[in-house]
């Protein structure tokens, strides 16, 4: 008997660490989520550095990871430019929402692309650089998140790319587009 309640006590120990592990929280929301885009350039996606607090969980704040699964939001949230990406806003904006509606669970999809000028963001626009097409790729990141919620909003960061003279003429009409 003794034996065995070693062996039993011994397996609880083992298992503890992998017990008390945390792990991914899948939304079920029975109205769904409130979900949010975030896209347009590296402002949005995110260059800050990264503190502890940046990688802190809500267990009602979700984003799509790159493999379109949702996972608990943690910083980075992007994944345009992984050597460079760090903290931005849609982590905190995700926190700002849940603090106005603490009863709802908060859905982001990231989507900038770092260094894309508005032009890249239209249909089957390619973008060299991260070998992309930023338009395209967020459409189809939105329809798959809007299978757990509604689309509440867009956040949109564009700016440096598009800041030459010859460029602005063209900005309202590409943006408006």
């Amino acid at each position: 008997m003794k034996k065995w309640l070693l062996v039993f006590a011994g397996c609880i120990l083992l298992a503890r660490p992998a017990l008390s592990q945390t792990s991914e929280v899948k939304p079920y929301s029975p109205d769904g989520m409130d979900l949010y885009l975030l896209i347009g350039q590296s402002n949005m996606a995110g260059r800050g550095r990264i503190k502890p607090e940046d990688v802190e969980t809500n267990k009602d704040l979700f984003t799509l990871n790159k493999e379109g699964e949702w996972t608990l939001a943690r910083d980075p949230l992007h994944f345009d430019k992984p050597t460079m990406v760090g903290t931005g806003l849609g982590k905190t904006f995700g926190l700002a929402m849940l603090e106005k509606q603490p009863s709802r669970q908060i859905g982001l999809i990231p989507c900038a692309v770092g260094g894309s000028p508005i032009d890249a963001w239209q249909p089957g626009a390619y973008y060299k650089p991260t070998r992309s097409y930023p338009y395209d790729d967020a459409i189809r990141r939105a329809k798959a998140g809007m299978k757990n919620g509604k689309l509440k909003g867009i956040l949109w960061h564009q700016g440096e790319s598009d800041c030459k003279p010859r460029l602005a003429l063209e900005y309202e009409k590409n943006f408006t587009r």
